[in-house]
């Protein structure tokens, strides 16, 4: 892993990535899978299965049942998160660093945009973000290039070179989303798939943390 400079923009990712919602989901997903005749997924299956936005992933489930299932599974996935909402070790603190040194910060996520924005509301961290952008705020979600696009479309510098830019993810949808879209994928989980492109591989939040407190702390 070769030595990273100074980022002049950082995009993160959202579930798992910044906050820790994955036994939500698990929940939820099984809980709709159920509802609508299907076996429930163990744990491993759900984690490996997860990155790719409802609006994709529903219709190859759910056929034409998908709509109900998306429905069925928001309301599902509201009421397990309530009160179970927190971030990931190191997050905070890796979200504050970037600001107090002035770096252009957005998400990109997967999940449905106006729960994205109001999780982001919740925690008291929408400042942090220039963008918070979802699944259907574009014409296409993760990991098309193009979310990115809007998600850079509020940086001081238009023709902002790409490589400066990182894309902090933990799962193959985000790496690939980082390679797309030219950026440096910083991951933060191990995934589990073949992958070529160069890539930086931290223990979650807190092991970038420390990582960029040495790189650009003030």
């Amino acid at each position: 892993m070769s030595p990273l400079s100074t980022p002049k923009a950082v995009i993160f990712d959202w579930d798992n990535t910044l906050i820790d919602t994955f036994p939500i989901l698990y929940r939820a997903l099984n809980a709709t899978l159920l509802e609508f005749g299907l076996e429930a997924w163990p744990f491993e299956k759900v984690k490996q299965s997860t990155h790719h936005s409802l609006k994709d992933s529903f219709p190859i489930l759910f056929g034409q049942n998908a709509l109900k299932a998306r429905d069925y599974f928001y309301y599902t996935y509201r009421v397990e998160k309530e009160g179970k909402l927190f971030p990931l070790p190191g997050a905070e603190d890796l979200l504050k660093l970037f600001a107090s040194n002035g770096l252009y910060m957005a998400v990109v996520s997967n999940k449905v945009g106006d729960e994205l924005r109001s999780e982001a509301e919740y925690l008291g961290w929408s400042s942090y973000f220039t963008h918070i952008i979802g699944s259907l705020d574009c014409p296409q979600d993760k990991p098309s290039a193009v979310c990115v696009d809007v998600a850079l479309s509020g940086h001081e510098e238009s023709n902002l070179f790409r490589q400066d830019v990182w894309f902090v993810g933990d799962s193959l949808a985000d790496y690939s989303c980082a390679v797309n879209s030219g950026c440096k994928p910083i991951l933060v989980d191990k995934i589990e798939a073949q992958i070529n492109d160069p890539y930086w591989l931290f223990d979650g939040c807190q092991e970038l943390l420390a990582y960029c407190k040495n790189l650009i702390i003030k």
